[in-house]
């Protein structure tokens, strides 16, 4: 990946959730920007996503001593979580100065902030020293990288010997034909999404061993019918100045995805893996 190709991307991203609508869409978020795991149709969204988070640090080798390196934190809501259950300290990283300006401004309302850090960190190069975190935590944001595998070799670059890699994202199937693999990514600004078995051969390619596995696809469509359904109330509720056919396409969106999920065309998997002696 060349640099021109890796800023491009990093100003993409920044882009896309630094917009309009995504911006004016923060009330329906709240402090998870992810999907969640729903286990009855009365669920609401944010106890979902706080399902999500908690499934995902299940049976971890976790403690107060344990370092933790979170890429692509968003506002801060998985190291919170992390920090508070465990106790062990985490770094959240992520590109974006003014998610991490709010999940700074979270973390000291939470009491966490002489267990949590924040900084400016690129995932595909992160500065931080070789063999210096125990676990590395990544929520739904490899999709917007043009190199996952330079993503993952990161990860493996920073783990220490048996460290843990934990990791979940949206996935699109190989047989998807380009037109709807166009109008999915167009939906999230994505370079390019992969399917389960790249990510297993990517894993595998570089000394991690899968601990567990869970392919979490049947809560794709849930969470997005959740976030568009919440983003429609909000939008009556509170006009957000922006223009109408800019609404109504986000609208339409979320229901695209909804659509796509429902057909098989989305998915959604997590990774445990340790990251051998090699």
């Amino acid at each position: 990946m060349s640099d021109t190709t890796r800023q491009r991307n990093l100003a993409e991203t920044r882009d896309f959730y630094a917009r309009g609508f995504r911006v004016a869409m923060e009330p329906v978020w709240g402090e998870h920007l992810h999907l969640g795991l729903f286990e009855r149709p009365d669920d609401g969204l944010r106890e979902a996503q706080e399902r999500a988070v908690s499934a995902m640090a299940d049976d971890l080798p976790l403690s107060a001593a344990s370092c933790v390196v979170e890429v692509a934190c968003g506002l801060g809501p998985a190291a919170r979580h992390l920090a508070a259950r465990y106790g062990c300290r985490v770094l959240a990283s992520n590109i974006s100065e003014r998610q991490l300006g709010q999940g700074a401004a979270l973390t000291r309302d939470a009491g966490l902030a002489e267990r949590i850090a924040f900084a400016g960190a690129d995932f595909h190069r992160l500065p931080f020293a070789a063999g210096q975190f125990d676990l590395w935590w990544c929520q739904e944001s490899l999709l917007h990288s043009p190199d996952k595998t330079a993503v993952l070799a990161e990860a493996r670059r920073v783990l220490r010997r048996d460290g843990w890699l934990v990791l979940s994202d949206l996935t699109l199937a190989a047989w998807v034909g380009e037109e709807d693999r166009a109008a999915i990514y167009d939906r999230v600004k994505s370079p390019g999404m992969w399917d389960r078995s790249d990510y297993e051969r990517a894993l595998a390619a570089l000394g991690f061993e899968i601990q567990r596995f869970e392919d979490w696809s049947r809560h794709v469509a849930p969470s997005y019918a959740a976030i568009r359904a919440a983003a429609a109330r909000h939008l009556e509720r509170h006009p957000t100045g922006l223009p109408a056919a800019e609404s109504a396409r986000a609208l339409a969106q979320f229901q695209l995805w909804v659509d796509a999920a429902e057909a098989g065309k989305i998915g959604w998997v997590y990774y445990a893996a340790r990251a051998g002696s090699a």
